[in-house]
């Protein structure tokens, strides 16, 4: 299955291609996300952890990395399985950082995955959709945080606002609260509310 997301962050840039670079630190401002250490030749181990009602699930696996600075671009690829249900996930990531406007930067990212096992029933199209844009907004919202905090202090004398603190990145993916969330909404929808 194949997705785009895009988000706008209110930073330069230069700002937001070296914060990407960090990414033991972007994967924290994944739901779920962890890294077991920093890429060593292009390599990577992790895990993604997810719950979906009272059913849960932690995909632990391997992946590699490539940015190329030229473009401002990246691919991230791996796969992991989930012990507990026999699920089995691997995809794609590329990302791609624009500045549409002097100071604000547009993340797009193009993603393509397969899963199989117990949890792909919970693959279809809406869903997936849905799910993907919650993610995107927290995981937005988690590096715009991160980024304000590595911006350097405003000149002496100057008032400006402290930028608020990084939220704690979440021990797991609640997909199960996201799919309510969706239901809840579509409900609204129809009946007007």
């Amino acid at each position: 299955m194949q997705f785009t997301q895009a988000f706008d962050l209110p930073f330069p840039r230069a700002a937001v291609w070296a914060a990407l670079q960090d990414l033991e630190s972007v994967a924290r401002c994944m739901p779920g996300a962890s890294l077991d250490g920093p890429p060593v030749e292009g390599k990577l181990k992790g895990a993604i952890a997810i719950k979906l009602g009272p059913m849960g699930a932690s995909f632990g696996g391997e992946g590699s990395v490539a940015m190329d600075p030229a473009t401002q671009s990246g691919t991230i690829t791996g796969a992991g399985t989930d012990r507990k249900s026999g699920s089995r996930a691997k995809g794609s990531a590329s990302f791609t950082v624009s500045e549409p406007d002097p100071g604000s930067t547009r993340v797009t990212v193009e993603v393509d995955y397969q899963l199989a096992g117990a949890l792909a029933q919970f693959n279809r199209g809406g869903i997936v959709q849905d799910l993907a844009s919650r993610l995107t907004a927290a995981f937005a919202e988690n590096l715009k945080g991160m980024i304000a905090a590595r911006q350097p202090a405003p000149a002496e004398g100057a008032e400006t606002p402290a930028p608020p603190p990084a939220p704690p990145p979440q021990a797991s993916l609640d997909a199960g609260a996201l799919i309510w969330a969706m239901i809840k909404g579509w409900f609204a929808r129809l009946f007007g509310r």
